[in-house]
C-alpha cells in the first residue's frame, strides 16, 4: 500500500515497515505483495495534465539574503514538461508544484531553472557583501531633527509618586540650542543637553534636536499618611522668537514613612501584570471589575499593588482610605445550570489568581487575606472536580484553595467576578447536546477566526499572489457554513480580505463572550529549513481549557484529510490566551509543503472546503465527547 500510494502521488520516497527477516519468511504474505507491485513495468509517457503555468519561484524572493548555509525554494510550473535546476532534474507534484533545498556558500549563489523553452535565473545570498562605493565613501553623519519647534519625549510622561528627599530624573527632546526648563512644584529646573552637536551640524529641513536632562530634588516631608500634590510636570523651550511647551505626568510626593492610597479596578478583564514589561502569558489572571488593593508605588504610569502585581494607571480609580486584610468568612461550591461556582465571602474584593497546576488541580490564590482559620471548602457532586483542599500560600496574607480535576481533558474555562461581598469563580461545565438532532449545536456561540488578512499576508504559497490569508479565509468560511448547518450561532472575525489587528480581535472577544473559538492558520518554516519532508496538522492552545478542543479538532482533521497528526502543543499565542472559554489555533497544513498544498488545491480546491468541514466536525465531536463524559460520569 505504501508503494502504491507513493506512486499515485508521483513520489518514490516512503517506507515499508517490515524487517528483512519478515520479508524473507514471507510473513503475512508481505514478500508476495511487494513482488506483485513490480509484476509489470510502469512507464510514464506523459505525467500530469498540462495547466499552462509559467515557471515561477514564489519563495524566497529573488535576491534575498538568507543568512544561512541553505535555503528552500518553492514554486510552480507546467507539470507536463520536465524541470531542471542547474541541469539536475527536479521532482514535481501532479499540479506542477516543486520544492528543493539548496546549500548556500558565503556570498552570492546563482541558480538556473530550465523548463521547456523557459529559463529562470535566481540569486540568493548567504551574507550580502557591501557595495564598493558604499565602502569607499564614508556615510554622511545623520542628525535627529524635528519638523517644527516642538518638545517631544517628555519623561516622566505618566503619573509617579516620588519619595521624600529623593531625586526625580526629568528629560525631553527639544530643538538644539534652545533654553529648556522644567516646572514642577513651583520650582524651575534648567535642563541641559546630554551631548553637544558638532559646529558644522545642520538640518536640511526642520530643526536639529537634542536630548535634555535635569534633576528635581524632592523636599523632605516627615511622617506618613497623605500624598502631597506637586502638580503636572511642565516643560518650556525658547530660542529667539520660537517658543514651545509640553506637559508630562502628574507628580506626587510621599512622606518619609510612607503613604496611604488604594485603587479599584474599573472594568472586567483588566490586566494584572507580574512586571510592567512582562508578557501576558506570565501574568496574573485578568481581574474583574471592583477588585481593590493598596498602592505601594506609582512609576511610569503603573501602580504597584500590595499583592505584588502591577496595573495601568488608566485601568483603576483611586479610592479613599486603605484596604485591610479580609477574613474569608465562607467558602462553598454550588451548581449553576451546567456550570460549577466557587464562592468566597470576603470583607473586600480581594485580588485573585487561578490556574491549572501540573498535578491537574485548579489552584485559586486569594491575596490580602487573613490566613488564620479561613473557611473550609468542601466538594459537592459535580462533573468537573473530584476533591477540594486548602493550605497557606507561599507568601504572607495569601491563601490557597484547590480543586482536583477529574480529568484535564474535562476543563472548559473559568470567569472570576465580584458580587454582593463575594468573590465568585464560575467554571464552565460540560455541555450535553442532542446527537440525534438536526441542529445539535443549537444555543452555542462559536467564533471562527480566519488568521491574517489585508496587508498581513501570512506565509507565501507555491502559487504567486496566493497567500496563507487566502486559504485561511476559504477554510474558515467552509467551517462556518458547516457549523451553522449544525445549529450554532457563528461569528467570523473577518469575511473578506480585510485587515483586523490581532489586538482588536482579542479585545472584541471580551464583548462577544463566545462558547468556543477556533482560529484557522497554515504552517510554514523559515527559509533555512529543509521543508521537503515537513508536513502535517498541528493544533495549538495556551489557556488550559483549549487542550481538549485542540486535540479533538486535530484528530478529526488528520483523519478526514489522511494527514500526519503532529503533537498538540501549548504556545504563547494571543488569540487563544483568554481563560474564560475553550480556544485553539489549528495549523491545517504546511503551506510550504508542496505535496500538502497540491492535495489541498486539486479539483478546484475541493480539500480546502473539506478542511473547513473537518474543523466543524471536530468541534461537533468535541461537544459529543462532553455528552459522553456526562453520561459515563
Amino acid at each position: 500500500q505504501q508503494v502504491e500510494f507513493a506512486r499515485a502521488e508521483r513520489s518514490y520516497c516512503g517506507s515499508i515497515m517490515y524487517g528483512y527477516g519478515a520479508i524473507k519468511n514471507n510473513d503475512n504474505g508481505v514478500r508476495d505483495r511487494i513482488l506483485s507491485v513490480w509484476n509489470e513495468e510502469i512507464l510514464y509517457d506523459r505525467i500530469g495534465v498540462a495547466n499552462g503555468a509559467e515557471l515561477t519561484v514564489t519563495s524566497p524572493y529573488d535576491g534575498s539574503d538568507i543568512g544561512a548555509n541553505g535555503s528552500y525554494l518553492i514554486g510552480q510550473c507546467d507539470p507536463v514538461l520536465p524541470l531542471y535546476l542547474n541541469d539536475s532534474p527536479v521532482s514535481l507534484t501532479k499540479s506542477g508544484f516543486f520544492s528543493v533545498f539548496c546549500e548556500l556558500k558565503s556570498g552570492a549563489n546563482e541558480f538556473i531553472f530550465t523548463h521547456g523553452d523557459e529559463s529562470l535565473k535566481y540569486t540568493l545570498y548567504n551574507g550580502k557583501p557591501s557595495k564598493e562605493s558604499d565602502a569607499a565613501a564614508p556615510a554622511s553623519p545623520q542628525y535627529r531633527t524635528l519638523d517644527s519647534f516642538v518638545i517631544t519625549d517628555v519623561s516622566p510622561s505618566s503619573g509617579c509618586i516620588i519619595k521624600s528627599g529623593s531625586t526625580l530624573e526629568i528629560s525631553c527632546t527639544a530643538p538644539a540650542g534652545a533654553t529648556v526648563k522644567a516646572e514642577l512644584g513651583a520650582k524651575f529646573i534648567t535642563l541641559e543637553p546630554i551631548s553637544a552637536l558638532p559646529e558644522d551640524a545642520k538640518a536640511e529641513t526642520g530643526f536639529l534636536c537634542q536630548t535634555y536632562k535635569g534633576q528635581f530634588k524632592a523636599p523632605n516631608l516627615a511622617g506618613s499618611g497623605q500624598l502631597v500634590e506637586l502638580g503636572r510636570l511642565r516643560i518650556i523651550a525658547e530660542s529667539g522668537d520660537d517658543f514651545a511647551e509640553a506637559d508630562g505626568g502628574r507628580v506626587r510626593l510621599s512622606p518619609k514613612n510612607g503613604f496611604s492610597l488604594a485603587v479599584r479596578v474599573k472594568a472586567d478583564d483588566t490586566e494584572i501584570k507580574v512586571a510592567p514589561d512582562s508578557w501576558y502569558y506570565d501574568d496574573y489572571t485578568p481581574s474583574a471589575a471592583g477588585m481593590e488593593d493598596n498602592v505601594i508605588a506609582l512609576k511610569d504610569g503603573w501602580y504597584q499593588l500590595r499583592m505584588k502585581g502591577y496595573v495601568r494607571e488608566g485601568d483603576v480609580e483611586e479610592i479613599e482610605g486603605t484596604v485591610p486584610n479580609s477574613v474569608i468568612e465562607e467558602a462553598m461550591l454550588y451548581r449553576s445550570g451546567d456550570d460549577v461556582v466557587a464562592a468566597f465571602k470576603v470583607d473586600r474584593n480581594v485580588p485573585f489568581n487561578g490556574y491549572v497546576d501540573e498535578s491537574g488541580r485548579f489552584v485559586m490564590l486569594l491575596y490580602n487575606v487573613s490566613t488564620k482559620d479561613p473557611a473550609g471548602l468542601e466538594i459537592i457532586d459535580n462533573p468537573l472536580f473530584k476533591t477540594a483542599g486548602q493550605e497557606d500560600g507561599a507568601r504572607e496574607n495569601v491563601y490557597k484553595y484547590y480543586l482536583a480535576l477529574k480529568d484535564k481533558d474535562n476543563f472548559y474555562g473559568f470567569t472570576p467576578r465580584y458580587e454582593d461581598g463575594k468573590l465568585l469563580i464560575t467554571f464552565r461545565g460540560p455541555r450535553k447536546i442532542d446527537a440525534g438532532s438536526a441542529a445539535p449545536l443549537a444555543g452555542l456561540k462559536i467564533v471562527v477566526d480566519a488568521g491574517h488578512g489585508g496587508s498581513e499576508h501570512g506565509a507565501r504559497s507555491p502559487i504567486y499572489g496566493y497567500y496563507e490569508k487566502d486559504m485561511n479565509l476559504e477554510i474558515a468560511k467552509a467551517a462556518a457554513e458547516r457549523l451553522e448547518q449544525l445549529g450554532a450561532e457563528v461569528v467570523m472575525t473577518r469575511t473578506d480580505d480585510s485587515q483586523y489587528r490581532l489586538a482588536d480581535r482579542c479585545r472584541d472577544l471580551l464583548s462577544i463572550k463566545p462558547d468556543l473559538l477556533i482560529s484557522i492558520h497554515q504552517n510554514s518554516m523559515p527559509h533555512s529549513t529543509d521543508i521537503t519532508m515537513i508536513r502535517g496538522v498541528v493544533a495549538l492552545y495556551f489557556a488550559d481549557a483549549g487542550l481538549p478542543l485542540a486535540k479533538t479538532v486535530s484528530a478529526k482533521l488528520s483523519e478526514s484529510l489522511n494527514r500526519l497528526e503532529r503533537a498538540t502543543q501549548q504556545q504563547r499565542l494571543a488569540i487563544v490566551r483568554n481563560p474564560q472559554f475553550p480556544s485553539a489555533l489549528v495549523e491545517v497544513g504546511f503551506i510550504t509543503s508542496v505535496e500538502e498544498f497540491d492535495m489541498m488545491m486539486r479539483r478546484g480546491g475541493e480539500n480546502v472546503a473539506a478542511s473547513g468541514r473537518a474543523v466543524a466536525d471536530g468541534i461537533l465531536e468535541y461537544y459529543l465527547n462532553q455528552s459522553r463524559w456526562l453520561t459515563e460520569n
